[in-house]
């Protein structure tokens, strides 16, 4: 169960950090984006 639940927080973790960085290319635009990441 406690491995179950690692998991499971390092996959909210995860999610958030993607839906983080594509609200950044919504706010940016993704030439910006890629620019930022360089």
């Amino acid at each position: 169960d406690m491995l179950r639940q690692q998991l499971a927080d390092t996959e909210e973790d995860h999610t958030y950090w993607l839906e983080k960085q594509l609200r950044l290319i919504d706010l940016i635009g993704l030439p910006n984006y890629i620019q930022a990441q360089m």
